[in-house]
């Protein structure tokens, strides 16, 4: 039969050190909690269900429990996020000694009859066997005011000449003003001087200092309270116990006890603990205890087999339990703890990004590369997108797309262009990033554009990868480009418009034929010309037939340009430096952009412009 217990730690946090360890030397503690812990709170709290039932004996139970448990084979399945904490500083009492305070001040009034009378007509008893009054810098506050009220009275009272005599005008002007703590403390010595040679002395004037016993206490020393940080209700401890002893009457006085179960360890250890009716979870044990100890593996203090009810209820304060290593009826086995599981951290919270086909980025600099370069923004980009997408898809930081599984990559195909066998996908489909050059031929803007809308991760991925600089040249942080995410609505200049319409559309990057125009002996190949290829991709891109004219050298000299060498092909005898052409389509009718062709047309060559005919 097996038996399952959920156990949650509500603070998050289980104190507790293994047997004879001291909490505060003891930085490793109790993991995983030894069931020789857990018996013996239950037992606790069966003694307590049957003094709340009165004169109810629970003494079978008790032995049958005692033997059922002993008998089980223990195993545990602890939380995969747990792990030692650091700690908490606190301040616990040490040896009982004097604190070392500061000495308190008073003064001792010598009391004889005539005093005492005169104290007696302000309503002031004092007791007969009392010779000598005290009065402290923090005395009781009745004494003081009352002092300080009739102090001036009674020193110039006429019917009391001893009082009168000496006391001159000054000294009474004063008295008058000062408080009574000032009057038999003077801060002038000049007045103290004059108090000793007055009759004065009598009722007051002398002072003492006195360390008294109520400045003895407690010295306070500043502990450490280790301790293991646990998961709460996610991922909760649970205690396996496999054994054909426990029987239902068994299990209902079982239920009780961890009903009543507060704490387990140390008082902070607040807990809630449960029998589960059946094992719908289909817990599997992490944790097992074994009676050779490896060189990871940790105690764990155990009930032994024989043990008997006497010697699991002993008190801890026996001679017998306290001199032991071991108590009786108890053996250690040892447990190896899994390994921690890392940690994923949760993203913070953001608002879901609406469907969107465009998705824009003004971009700043200091050093902006030419054409030639221009593959470089737009490569790197995409892969610092891809970087953040596999991030937030792992929540680990060094993650990287192409180890992410095969199915999970296919999810985002839009995006990077490959089948779910990396394969290359046809039609255009997939995303592409163009960069719009302003009037001085500079990249002032970066585009991404796809037929169908970018998700909430894609577009979250792209905001991420913006923030990034990118470097199109190796060797200065100076040739770095900063992007700027714009709204999608954001209109481009009316010569820049890739989304615009007409029948007669220029370049606005180079574009470079997918196949060599040209042979090895220099003369353009057969069925490769431009015109020839430009036709074939318009088909491809279920595109209108145009008539193509490669602009003059003199209108727009042909350039070298670098382009995008997928990893597949990286190996192939050839560079990515190829040539480039300014061309014009001539179409029919209007059509409406955007278009681009040719080599790395998705990475922003080959993109075209509409130009006004007028």
């Amino acid at each position: 039969m097996r038996i399952l217990l959920k156990q949650s730690f509500l603070l998050g946090r289980y104190h507790a050190n293994p047997w004879r360890a001291f909490a505060f030397d003891d930085p490793h503690g109790e993991w995983p909690p030894s069931p020789w812990r857990l018996l013996r709170a239950i037992l606790a709290r069966s003694f307590q269900f049957s003094r709340e039932r009165e004169n109810a004996s629970d003494d079978d139970l008790r032995q049958k429990l005692v033997r059922a448990f002993c008998e089980s084979k223990i195993s545990f399945h602890l939380p995969a996020q747990s792990w030692r904490g650091p700690g908490l500083q606190q301040y616990q009492p040490a040896e009982f000694k004097a604190s070392n305070p500061l000495p308190r001040k008073f003064v001792v009034w010598n009391i004889d009859e005539k005093f005492r009378n005169i104290l007696q007509t302000f309503h002031f008893t004092v007791p007969k066997v009392a010779s000598f009054l005290t009065c402290y810098d923090e005395g009781d506050k009745s004494v003081v005011e009352l002092f300080n009220a009739n102090m001036e009275r009674i020193a110039v009272e006429e019917t009391i000449p001893e009082i009168k005599k000496g006391i001159n005008d000054q000294i009474r002007e004063k008295l008058g003003t000062r408080k009574l703590k000032d009057f038999w403390l003077p801060r002038k010595q000049k007045l103290a001087q004059q108090q000793k040679d007055t009759e004065l002395a009598v009722i007051g004037g002398k002072r003492f200092k006195h360390y008294f016993p109520d400045a003895k206490t407690y010295n306070t020393t500043k502990n450490k309270d280790n301790f293991w940080l646990v998961s709460q209700e996610n991922d909760a401890l649970f205690w396996i116990f496999d054994s054909e002893n426990w029987a239902k009457d068994l299990l209902a006085h079982l239920d009780e006890c961890l009903a009543r179960m507060t704490y387990f360890g140390r008082a902070e250890s607040i807990t809630t603990i449960e029998r589960l009716e059946n094992d719908a979870v289909g817990m599997n044990a992490n944790c097992e205890l074994k009676d050779k100890r490896t060189s990871i593996s940790v105690p764990v203090l155990c009930p032994s087999a024989n043990a008997t009810l006497e010697q699991i209820a002993c008190q801890t304060h026996d001679d017998v339990v306290a001199n032991s290593t071991t108590p009786p009826g108890a053996a250690w086995k040892y447990a190896e703890r899994p390994v921690r599981a890392n940690s994923v951290a949760k993203p913070p919270p953001r608002k879901i990004l609406p469907p969107t086909q465009i998705v824009q980025f003004a971009i700043g600099g200091r050093v902006f590369p030419s054409h030639k370069y221009w593959i470089r923004i737009t490569e790197k980009f995409r892969g610092i997108v891809l970087r953040q997408l596999a991030q937030q898809l792992t929540g680990k930081r060094d993650a990287k797309f192409a180890e992410l599984p095969p199915e999970t990559r296919a999810k985002f195909s839009l995006l990077t262009g490959k089948g779910p066998a990396d394969t290359a996908l046809a039609g255009h489909q997939h995303a592409a990033f163009f960069l719009i050059p302003d009037l001085q031929g500079k990249p002032s803007r970066l585009i991404c554009l796809r037929n169908a809308s970018f998700t909430d991760e894609e577009q979250a991925a792209l905001l991420a990868a913006a923030e990034a600089p990118l470097a199109w040249d190796f060797g200065s942080d100076d040739w770095k480009l900063r992007l700027v995410p714009l709204p999608a609505e954001t209109p481009l200049p009316p010569d820049r418009n890739i989304f615009g319409e007409s029948a007669v559309w220029e370049t606005l990057t180079p574009f470079v034929p997918p196949l060599h125009v040209f042979g090895r002996n220099g003369k353009p190949k057969n069925g490769c010309e431009i015109e020839a290829q430009i036709k074939n991709i318009l088909s491809d891109c279920k595109l209108p037939t145009a008539s193509v004219t490669v602009l003059s050298p003199s209108d727009s000299p042909a350039q070298w340009v670098k382009v995008h060498r997928p990893q597949r092909s990286r190996n192939e005898q050839t560079n990515d430096d190829k040539r480039a052409f300014r061309i014009r389509l001539q179409f029919e009718k209007s059509v409406k952009g955007p278009i681009f062709l040719g080599h790395s047309c998705h990475f922003g060559l080959g993109l075209f412009v509409p130009v006004s005919t007028a």
